[in-house]
């Protein structure tokens, strides 16, 4: 599988992923826009302190949540249904207008001025450390995936309802600091995430005809070998050293060769979010609040006291970690227990 080089390449310009090398040919960008959305004043706030046991912060919003990401302790993110995106200082937790209506599905940045979030109608959002702005949005998508490894180099994945397969199939955006450049995917029906170690090793996950599958490269893509369901999450420390979370089954782990699954630490469940601080430090959420922590080399259960879907986790430190989910499920974990 290989994907040349990104020139100013356009959905919609009939350019895809190919069984066999294709060039893919120059176009301009489908529908871009950017209007400026003003973040000021922030919206009602609720302190921190609000939190209840198991129960998790009591958030200004009842929307669901999607996902989760911070540069740090008091810069904390979160978006979800309905454009909502939420802001934690430190202190409190306050509304921050999107300018949008679609459903937030993921959150990602390299610093507190340089935040992104895709949207499920096509929309990738930009924080500057002052306003959010709609940086792209291209008609007929959705995007469900974004990675940065720097403000030049976005990535971000979903599905193009117009695309070659039934019903769509999967797509990759990317910004490389000057355009953005596009195309779909032939072959594979939604890709649900990205996740790069560098600049040179972006990896992308998702479903071809219900199976899972992943690709591999940066200015070329390959296939790499994986058995198992759709894969919704993925995260790792390095090139050999990288996990996914399919929709069902066990969780599996790349150590540089090949993948091999990790034996299951509950019963079957509906996985979603992946992050960790290090090789023997990860968390991966799931369906009916489920939470399994790596440590001490085994998949253990934390219980969070929550039925919701847990769709995303963002881990500071190893005592330190935040998930969100439906029902405006928000929950942190102090070293010890959820809360």
């Amino acid at each position: 599988m290989v994907w040349p080089a990104f020139a100013a390449v356009a959905c919609g310009s009939g350019d895809d992923f190919e069984q066999a090398p294709a060039p893919l040919a120059d176009a301009a960008p489908r529908v871009d826009a950017s209007p400026q959305v003003d973040a000021s004043p922030p919206g009602d706030a609720l302190a921190d302190s609000d939190a209840a046991p198991h129960v998790g912060v009591i958030l200004p919003t009842t929307n669901g949540l999607q996902s989760i990401w911070g540069s740090s302790n008091s810069d904390v993110w979160a978006v979800g249904d309905m454009g909502t995106i939420v802001h934690f200082d430190g202190h409190t937790w306050a509304l921050v207008p999107s300018g949008v209506t679609e459903n937030l599905t993921c959150l990602t940045g390299t610093g507190p001025k340089d935040v992104w979030a895709t949207g499920d109608g096509g929309s990738v959002l930009h924080w500057d450390g002052a306003a959010w702005s709609v940086a792209s949005n291209v008609q007929n998508t959705a995007l469900l995936g974004v990675w940065a490894g720097a403000p030049d180099d976005v990535w971000t994945v979903g599905i193009d309802f117009d695309g070659a397969g039934l019903g769509g199939s999967g797509y990759v955006r990317r910004w490389n600091g000057t355009q953005w450049d596009d195309s779909d995917v032939t072959g594979t029906d939604t890709l649900w995430k990205v996740w790069g170690s560098g600049a040179t090793d972006v990896w992308l996950v998702g479903t071809a005809q219900q199976q899972g599958l992943v690709y591999r490269g940066a200015s070329t893509f390959d296939v790499v070998a994986f058995t198992g369901e759709s894969v919704h999450g993925i995260w790792g420390t390095g090139p050999d050293d990288v996990w996914v979370a399919p929709a069902s089954g066990a969780l599996q782990h790349w150590t540089g060769s090949a993948f091999a699954a990790a034996p299951p630490a509950a019963a079957d469940q509906g996985l979603h979010g992946l992050s960790g601080t290090g090789t023997d430090d990860i968390w991966v959420v799931g369906n009916n609040g489920i939470t399994e922590h790596y440590t001490g080399g085994t998949w253990s259960v934390e219980p969070t006291g929550s039925l919701e879907t847990l769709f995303s986790v963002w881990t500071p430190s190893p005592t330190d970690a935040w998930l969100v989910g439906s029902g405006a499920t928000l929950l942190r974990w102090d070293g010890t227990s959820w809360k």
